[in-house]
């Protein structure tokens, strides 16, 4: 406690040392936050969305699915459905995805690749006949932080009793802020990490309206989402090459 500057009050004190089961919001690592990120039914009657759905595989620990929805003429991204289960093999997950796939009009459709992932969404492909390519998953930590950009604006939604919710509420970083703490579910959030990825609700313009008289709160409001939507662009263009692959998995 006294190397960190710790009260009795710390919740990783009270969590590591004490044993206590503890929540801080300091150490979450995606800042969802009821209400604000929360939404009841898309507004599917008035805009045109497009849909992507992304996949974290796994056989212990549970296959993810995540299916989010954008607009071109609204700014959000909505998570429309979420699920993960355990113990499930090849052709059950693909039955999986072609179910998605009949109810949502899916454009894109991304899905780990570590490990044994690789093999499976390429049997995919080859037997199953399903539309999938590899989740960009590098620079993790930054993506997050960007994620998190839109948390905090009210850009991402979700419904209130989607089990991602559970994830999010619990997922913390390990002390040193650079892992997650193996301890907590992350497959759902990394499912909607590698979707959210994809999506470009945030190329939506808005309105046009006046410019803001330079100095003024909305004025600098502007000049960060500028800033956002440049790092976007940077990490585009880093990743470019990775693009010109995907026409393989189309």
């Amino acid at each position: 406690m006294k190397k960190h500057g710790w009260n009795e009050d710390n919740p990783i004190y009270l969590r590591e040392w004490l044993g206590r089961w503890i929540r801080s919001d300091d150490s979450l690592v995606y800042k969802y936050r009821e209400g604000r990120n929360s939404f009841d039914v898309l507004p599917t009657g008035e805009y045109d969305f497009n849909y992507i759905l992304g996949l974290d595989l796994g056989f212990e620990d549970a296959t993810a699915f995540v299916v989010c929805a954008y607009s071109e003429d609204r700014p959000e991204l909505y998570i429309v459905e979420a699920f993960k289960q355990s113990h499930m093999i090849p052709s059950q997950i693909a039955m999986k995805i072609r179910e998605l796939l009949d109810v949502y009009k899916i454009d894109i459709t991304v899905a780990d690749t570590g490990g044994l992932g690789k093999s499976i969404v390429e049997e995919f492909r080859h037997r199953y006949n399903l539309p999938i390519r590899a989740a960009e998953k590098s620079k993790k930590g930054a993506f997050i932080e960007m994620m998190n950009s839109d948390f905090q604006r009210g850009l991402i939604k979700a419904g209130s009793q989607s089990p991602i919710v559970d994830e999010w509420e619990l997922l913390q970083w390990q002390d040193d802020r650079k892992k997650e703490d193996p301890r907590y579910d992350n497959h759902l959030a990394d499912a909607c990490l590698y979707a959210w990825r994809e999506s470009r609700h945030y190329r939506y313009a808005g309105e046009p309206i006046a410019p803001p008289e330079y100095g003024t709160p909305r004025f600098w409001a502007q000049e960060e989402e500028r800033m956002f939507s440049d790092a976007i662009k940077s990490v585009d263009k880093e990743d470019a090459p990775w693009w010109y692959k995907s026409h393989l998995y189309n």
